[in-house]
């Protein structure tokens, strides 16, 4: 059959059309028309890549806009049969496109893609013998440490004239493949979100749920949703424009850093950046379906203050939707309207609340809320910073404001902090000179702002 249809925009009437007739050719083909038996019981994991459907019968020759890469290759045996051919095929074309613009770099790719290990060996090219080893390397989760001694032991087990990397650091330099032998300091995935706010919506189901917190949830005064909050409130009162439209999205954003290799000795750092929907009711709100992966910062360390850099396409968008809008079409309304929405709060630890806010929150100021009236000890043994003073943010009668030996030894007579609005935060920071990168520059003044 033809297969134009799949490398079609996935919202096009083309890519739909082609779903239905390939839908209609497989119920033609099977005797349960009750169910289809899925054909991807070989080649699982080739989702992406899988146009050439060798797997079931169709020759190479036959697929219409097949060609093979450089990156190709024959697996006689059985434990790479499944996807390894496809994958590296498709990870040609999607390398040969982004390194057009660099001709040297592509040209390295294409002579580790060819060389072999050693004279006379055909089963792996030297970058399909790499890949497939560093692939067994993170499915077992090896440290850095074991791959260096496996591929310094198969070094040795090979003839003598042969091109293995000798460490997982070469092995990395390979497959990054990066001239003169230097690795990127970060690496940035974007996944932009207004698309994905349009598909959401053009689901029925989803769509209704969207309006979940003003169409059924139950207002009896207690706080079991965002939507009863006062900065819900708040923001309904100070821009009612965009609360009286209860399809306008309130969104929070959630980032940290973790190793995708555990606790192990590989020093690598993923930054996710998720958003989360709370439109939503509270058993869909943290809902792995609905939690919108928007971003992935990647690389050896931390982006630490420089994380504002990243962030940048990520704060276009939401500029874009909350200045402006966007058109969406309403799949449970039947109807388009002019899509808005905000960022609502954040979620995440102490220390990425520091990056995120650009407030220093080491020493013994270290709270963006209380600033110089931070109240904290110094530990005499620990050589740390504890943070007290928590009972000022109780009502002024509580029985804990007068128990002085449960804390530190004091009453608590003070209320909380006033919370700065915009423009009393803005007076603090709109003199810093910012400068990105490391190592930071001292700042001016005394301002714990960076």
């Amino acid at each position: 059959m033809d297969k134009e249809w799949m490398s079609s925009n996935q919202l096009t009437k083309e890519y739909l059309n082609g779903v239905k007739e390939f839908i209609k050719f497989a119920l033609e083909h099977t005797n349960d028309h009750t169910s289809i038996v899925c054909p991807c019981v070989k080649c699982c994991l080739m989702k992406r890549s899988y146009k050439c459907w060798h797997k079931h019968g169709e020759t190479r020759d036959a697929s219409r806009g097949y060609s093979k890469s450089y990156l190709s290759h024959d697996f006689d045996t059985s434990t790479y049969e499944v996807n390894e051919e496809d994958q590296l095929e498709e990870m040609a074309r999607v390398i040969e496109e982004e390194l057009k613009d660099c001709p040297e770099m592509l040209e390295r790719l294409k002579s580790n893609a060819e060389k072999p290990f050693y004279s006379g060996y055909t089963e792996f090219t030297l970058l399909s013998g790499v890949l497939s080893l560093y692939n067994l390397k993170a499915s077992s989760s090896w440290s850095d440490k074991s791959f260096s001694e496996l591929l310094a032991l198969l070094k040795v087990m090979l003839p003598k004239v042969n091109e293995l990397p000798i460490n997982t650091y070469q092995a990395k330099q390979m497959l990054l493949a990066i001239d003169n032998g230097k690795s990127p300091e970060k690496a940035l995935w974007y996944f932009p979100i207004v698309p994905r706010f349009r598909r959401l919506y053009s689901s029925k189901e989803d769509a209704k749920n969207l309006t979940w917190h003003a169409d059924e949830r139950i207002k009896d005064g207690k706080l079991q949703h965002p939507a009863n909050s006062l900065q819900w409130g708040r923001i309904d009162h100070e821009y009612p424009e965009f609360g009286q439209e209860a399809r306008n999205l309130r969104l929070a954003l959630c980032t940290d850093g973790m190793n995708p290799h555990g606790l192990q000795s590989s020093t690598y750092s993923t930054w996710p950046v998720i958003l989360i929907i709370y439109n939503l009711p509270p058993w869909l709100c943290m809902k792995r379906k609905y939690m919108m992966l928007s971003m992935l910062i990647l690389g050896p360390k931390q982006p630490e203050n420089d994380i504002d850099m990243y962030l940048a396409p990520l704060v276009e968008d939401f500029k874009l939707l909350w200045e402006i809008g966007v058109e969406v079409y309403d799949g449970y309304r039947e109807e388009k309207f002019n899509l808005r929405a905000l960022l609502f709060g954040t979620i995440n630890d102490f220390p990425a609340y520091g990056n995120l806010s650009g407030y220093s929150i080491k020493g013994k100021l270290g709270c963006p809320i209380c600033e110089e009236n931070t109240y904290s000890i110094r530990l005499e043994h620990g050589m740390k910073n504890a943070y007290m003073g928590h009972r000022r943010w109780l009502h002024p009668s509580h029985n804990y404001r007068q128990l002085k030996k449960c804390f530190n030894g004091n009453s608590e007579e003070r209320g909380p902090p006033l919370m700065l609005i915009g423009n009393q935060l803005f007076e603090k920071v709109k003199d810093l000179y910012i400068e990105f990168g490391k190592p930071f520059s001292k700042h001016l003044g005394t301002s714990r702002w960076k």
